[in-house]
């Protein structure tokens, strides 16, 4: 007879998407106007073809003033074989406008607490944060880390309302 003689005591910190704590938050709902199922729990997104109804992944040329905040993991979704929450095309979803989050971090990345918030809005890491801007691959938004990251490449932020640099 086999049996389990290594366990995993460890847990991750949190999942992509989950509240960091219960913070004064504001959440939305929107529609997944992606037509694929690319967007995950964690990620930026922006308006869709109708705005304050659809988001969508950022594109290169993505703006602040389209930015419409982070998809929350609101754990009515099921899980595929592998363990993989897929977001369905025309679904409807949470979006944190401002609030304490966990988001995926692009490959690479180690932030550390105060570090600035990029987009990452062309290229590898899609939707996923940065701490430094990579020319026009990425949108800087008003928010700061708020922790290192996990073993799960996820890390903590404080998302403030967005305010367009020009309009302050």
């Amino acid at each position: 007879m086999s049996m389990w003689t290594n366990y995993k005591q460890g847990m991750s910190a949190a999942s992509a998407g989950g509240f960091y704590d219960l913070s004064d938050h504001g959440v939305d709902s929107r529609m997944n106007a992606q037509s694929d199922l690319s967007l995950k729990p964690g990620m930026g997104v922006v308006q869709g073809e109708k705005a304050g109804v659809e988001v969508k992944l950022p594109a290169t040329g993505a703006t602040l003033e389209k930015f419409e905040g982070i998809v929350i993991n609101d754990v009515n979704r099921e899980m595929n074989m592998d363990g993989e929450l897929l977001i369905q095309p025309k679904s409807t979803i949470g979006v944190l406008r401002y609030g304490r989050i966990w988001v995926r971090l692009a490959e690479g990345v180690t932030p550390k607490y105060g570090d600035p918030v990029y987009l990452v809005i062309n290229g590898a890491g899609l939707g996923c944060f940065k701490t430094a801007a990579d020319e026009a691959n990425t949108l800087e938004l008003n928010a700061r880390f708020i922790g290192a990251k996990d073993t799960s490449n996820i890390a903590p932020i404080e998302l403030y309302h967005q305010i367009n640099k020009t309009q302050a």
